[in-house]
C-alpha cells in the first residue's frame, strides 16, 4: 500500500504541474508568471513537509531519507519530485505503526574512560 501512495503522490506531482503549465499557456500569461507559482507551491510544501516531519519526529525513524527537519526541507527543496511521493509512503508506515525506529548504538562510559577504575 505504501508503494501506491508513492506512486501516486509522484503521478500528482506531475499532474500538478502539467496542470499549472496548460493554464498558464490557456491565460496566455508569461514564463515568469509560471515559474512565480511554482515557486510559491514549492515554498508551500517544503514548508509543510520540514513541520511535517518535526511534528513526526521522521529522523528517528528507519528510511534512507529519514533526516533532521533542516536538511529534510533542503532535500524536498532540490529534489522534490523524488523525495516527496517517498516521504508520503513513509508517514502511511509511520500512521500504521508498519515503520521501525532507529535503533542508535552509542559508546558506554567505559569505552571513553570515564569510569572510576583504579
Amino acid at each position: 500500500m505504501a508503494g501506491l501512495i508513492g506512486i501516486g503522490s509522484f503521478l500528482g506531482y506531475v499532474f500538478l504541474i502539467v496542470g499549472v503549465l496548460e493554464a498558464v499557456q490557456a491565460t496566455g500569461a508569461s514564463r515568469d508568471v509560471a515559474e512565480g507559482v511554482f515557486a510559491i507551491l514549492l515554498g508551500c510544501l517544503v514548508i509543510w513537509a520540514r513541520r511535517d516531519s518535526q511534528r513526526l519526529k521522521y529522523h528517528e525513524y528507519r528510511s534512507e531519507i529519514a533526516m533532521e527537519p533542516t536538511w529534510f526541507a533542503v532535500a524536498m527543496l532540490f529534489a522534490s519530485p523524488l523525495v516527496l511521493p517517498w516521504y508520503l509512503a513513509d508517514r502511511y508506515r509511520i500512521s500504521k505503526g508498519t515503520l521501525p525506529k532507529k535503533e542508535y548504538e552509542g559508546a558506554v562510559p567505559g569505552d571513553l574512560g570515564l569510569t572510576d577504575r583504579d
